[in-house]
């Protein structure tokens, strides 16, 4: 793999983008784990961590970890608002030719990036796929979850992107200027962030690819069922009266 160079932005190869609401157990590892990933690649790296509002330790010990090495930043929201409220926070103060959008458990180890990389070559966006991951034997989930998550990714695919088969795992390469573009017009501030980015990436023609992961089993979730998932809904159909409101003005402007 061929390394990223910094020159168009002035910024780091790449902005790893850590959101965090509650995180103050894994947090601290999970920073190392990036900076160690990256300085084994001998690649130039900044690690934002996006707090959500936490109310226990998580910001003291980014804080902690940033006085440690510059390379670590902390970006507030002051209140809990949403993990996409937190990533587009964190995309808005990236700088990378790359942003890496990772869980804070890094549940999608590190090691898949390599792929990722390979796949941006060929597209702006690259997002895990759980469900592809499944359907070659590396990811085991709890039969909940599982569930859960087919038929959300149903409800997307009848609805607004029929085209993906998982649009939520918390792995997603982007071009930086791509991912900063589509930061600046999220509106999206629960955990439907991920449909509300790609649907706006078609909606700008920007190419977008699946890739099956490996996952860990971590056991933990902050997804509520009943609650989160009417919530995703209420965002989804959001998101697509938006798209729709998109291609009528585009089409009026044509005519």
């Amino acid at each position: 793999m061929s390394a990223v160079s910094p020159a168009s932005t002035g910024g780091p190869a790449v902005s790893v983008v850590i959101p965090a609401y509650r995180e103050a157990f894994s947090i601290g590892p999970s920073v190392h784990e990036c900076l160690d990933y990256f300085d084994a690649l001998e690649m130039s790296v900044e690690v934002i961590v996006a707090d959500d509002g936490s109310d226990d330790e998580t910001v003291a010990m980014v804080e902690r970890e940033s006085a440690r090495d510059a390379r670590v930043r902390l970006v507030r929201l002051g209140e809990h608002k949403g993990k996409g409220a937190a990533v587009r926070a964190g995309i808005a103060a990236s700088s990378g030719v790359q942003v890496l959008l990772v869980d804070a458990d890094l549940a999608i180890p590190l090691s898949e990036y390599p792929h990722f990389a390979e796949a941006l070559s060929h597209c702006d966006l690259a997002l895990a796929s759980k469900e592809l991951g499944r359907r070659l034997g590396y990811v085991r989930q709890p039969f909940l979850r599982v569930v859960m998550g087919r038929v959300f990714n149903l409800a997307v695919r009848l609805l607004l992107l029929p085209g993906f088969l998982d649009t939520q795992a918390g792995f997603k390469l982007l071009r930086g200027d791509a991912a900063r573009l589509l930061a600046s017009e999220c509106e999206i501030d629960g955990f439907a962030y991920d449909v509300e980015v790609l649907a706006l990436a078609l909606a700008h023609c920007l190419r977008a690819k699946e890739l099956p992961v490996h996952c860990r089993l971590t056991g933990k979730t902050s997804v509520r069922v009943l609650r989160d998932s009417l919530r995703m809904l209420r965002d989804i159909l959001a998101v697509r009266r938006r798209m729709l409101r998109w291609r009528d003005h585009r089409e009026a402007s044509l005519s």
